[in-house]
């Protein structure tokens, strides 16, 4: 087993942090090297020679003059093994200068194999203090990974053919542990408190190792080096077919729903049209569906579970939470330890066995008729009127000749009855992740197709989105209309459009900030949706938004309960990597602002599945903003 030394900081670093502690210098994070050489003096060292792995650690403050500093070390891109001898901290100045800070040694080292013997994981993680006069305390932990060899060989150990000699026997009917003096008996409770460590002992190490079981599928995704991987059930798959047996992918597929929220027909099945309303009569449920009777084209999406395993994370420095570097994202059909159930279908806290989104950009529906040019002229006072609607053949609603503001888009989607409301954050969230696991990447416009992007916005003053219904005949397949790449629709089995042809509202998301979070923090929600606030059913993310607008580099991480978000915390990526999509945001964000989602006919580049605009209040409303409709059965 590898031992190494305690923690020592270089003579170097001392004088560092004595000067950080007596000053209002801060303490930046640089990088972390590794090097099979042996240090025989680490407290007198100003380098480590012959680097062979060079990465980023983070650094945090704690309390007062206390800093936390996190490593994570693999052995991505090791071409041969070497022994992990000497791990060295290097800290900015503040003048582009590399200050070599601290140095761990080996007594006994670790040898670290090359990338395809299997992977590995290293973490470091250790508290700085420094106190009033400039002295300065390091209290460290250091945790080396361990073979399948290793684990099998603890195990081996720790179990024996004799009785009572392994800790644990049956007497008088009783179950007892040996406590190293006596035996005790087993209570009902010590058997909870042991699962549930046991549990907790089996998540952290498929944290490490992964997942491989066949019916978990998931993706590593390397922000910070734009490299994608495919985990577990996903691994040597292809998007498409391949996926088409897992329930969560192979089962979600188009069908025409009844206001009542029946679902008369799949796509396929006697019955079926997209064209708004029956043509010809159905039973369903011993009730009659006569021709004529108005239907929604909706997506049919059954539950599944997730689970995200945050890798490496990088404070944001002046915000909240943290960038996250470094991830692995699993989807399954069937529960499974550590993975929750995803919130698209959970709402007002009642879990829900499916949820169906819209097929199509919506459309508004008056009456019996349907309304497929965008000239309606809905108001606030003539609201109730007005249904959002689901069909093909129609050009999606807008705020070209009324107020469509995200609020009225959405009363009108509830106008339908209940279980009906617009597209929400956890939705969108929903299909986001089913797409980066199964395309095997973020970047959507070069995974399937551009989209709608490269219209002439000639003249800018009216809607110029493409009719609904181009990717009918792919049904539940994913892919694009024919026609010129960046003209045409695309579809993401069965939803169609979720970037390019015109902007999507999304509710259930408000940034708020104070003008000091930069460009503020999400706030979610899944019901009683309401505009600027971030308080009541509204659930902080814990993380400040980017403050500028660019290309997503880094996804945020704060509040746990909220890590299937997919907001950017960092744009300083391109039009191809990590993600490929635009984000926009208010600089130093004083109030409230909405989002909207998969850009619109004119965005080119910018667009695709995780292109959001947050820069907007919740009065806007726009030509080329529109919304899609969803139903959640109570």
């Amino acid at each position: 087993m590898a031992v190494y030394n305690n923690v020592v900081v270089t003579d170097a670093g001392i004088h560092f942090l004595r000067d950080i502690s007596l000053t209002d210098k801060s303490l930046n994070a640089g990088s972390f090297v590794t090097s099979a050489v042996v240090i025989n003096d680490p407290k007198t060292a100003t380098g480590i020679p012959n680097v062979v792995q060079t990465l980023l650690y983070s650094l945090y403050a704690g309390n007062q003059k206390s800093f936390v500093l996190e490593a994570h070390l693999t052995n991505q891109g090791v071409a041969s093994s070497y022994p992990l001898n000497t791990v060295g901290f290097y800290a900015n100045d503040g003048a582009g200068n590399a200050v070599l800070l601290a140095v761990i040694t080996a007594q006994t080292p670790d040898v670290i194999p090359p990338e395809t013997a299997y992977p590995i994981n290293v973490n470091f993680k250790a508290i700085v203090i420094l106190d009033s006069s400039g002295n300065v305390t390091i209290n460290a932990s250091f945790a080396g990974y361990a073979t399948i060899e290793a684990l099998n060989e603890h195990i081996m150990d720790l179990i024996s053919t004799e009785t009572g000699t392994h800790g644990i026997r049956f007497f008088d009917n009783v179950l007892q542990f040996w406590n190293g003096e006596a035996w005790e008996d087993v209570t009902r409770q010590d058997l909870i408190e042991r699962v549930d460590k046991l549990e907790t002992q089996v998540n952290d190490l498929q944290d490490f190792v992964g997942y491989s079981d066949t019916d978990i599928l998931g993706l590593e995704a390397d922000f910070a080096n734009s490299l994608f991987k495919r985990l577990s059930g996903a691994n040597e798959k292809s998007a498409g077919v391949d996926f088409d047996d897992i329930e969560c992918f192979g089962g979600r597929r188009r069908c025409i729903v009844a206001d009542n929220g029946v679902i008369l027909a799949y796509h396929g099945e006697n019955g079926y049209t997209e064209s708004g309303a029956l043509t010809v009569a159905l039973m369903v449920g011993g009730a009659n569906y006569a021709v004529g009777t108005l239907v929604q084209v909706m997506v049919y999406q059954p539950r599944f579970y997730y689970r995200v395993v945050p890798l490496i994370l990088e404070k944001i420095i002046d915000g909240k939470g943290f960038h996250l570097r470094k991830a692995r994202y699993y989807v399954s059909s069937t529960p499974q330890t550590g993975f929750k159930l995803h919130p698209a279908f959970i709402k007002n806290n009642i879990e829900k066995p499916y949820v169906l989104i819209g097929a199509y950009e919506a459309c508004l529906q008056q009456g019996n008729i349907y309304n497929k040019n965008d000239g309606q002229q809905a108001t606030e006072t003539t609201l109730k009127t007005y249904k959002l609607a689901s069909i093909a053949g129609a050009k999606p609603a807008s705020g070209l000749t009324q107020r469509l503001t995200r609020r009225n888009c959405g009363i009108i989607a509830e106008n339908r009855g209940l279980g009906w409301s617009q597209e929400y954050m956890a939705i969108s969230a929903a299909t986001q992740l089913l797409m980066v696991v199964e395309l095997g990447g973020f970047n959507t416009q070069t995974l399937v197709a551009m989209g709608v992007v490269n219209v002439a916005d000639t003249p800018n003053t009216t809607n110029h989105s493409k009719n609904t219904g181009a990717t009918s005949s792919l049904g539940n397949i994913t892919g694009a209309a024919d026609g010129t790449n960046g003209l045409v629709s695309v579809s993401y089995r069965g939803q169609e459009n979720l970037w390019g042809n015109i902007w999507t509202f999304v509710d259930g998301c408000n940034i708020w900030g104070d003008g000091k979070l930069k460009g503020g923090v999400p706030y979610i929600a899944d019901n009683d949706f309401v505009e600027s606030i971030h308080d009541g059913k509204y659930k902080s993310a814990e993380f400040t938004v980017t403050n500028e607008g660019g290309y997503v580099s880094a996804f945020g991480y704060g509040n746990p309960d909220l890590d299937w978000l997919f907001i950017s915390s960092e744009c300083q990526g391109n039009d191809q990597l990590p993600i490929g999509d635009y984000n926009w945001f208010t600089p130093d964000l004083n109030g409230h602002r909405i989002s909207r989602l998969g850009s619109f006919w004119n965005s080119g580049l910018n667009g695709g599945g995780f292109y959001w605009t947050f820069g907007n209040d919740a009065s806007y409303c726009s030509r080329n903003i529109g919304g899609r409709v969803v139903f959640v059965p109570q």
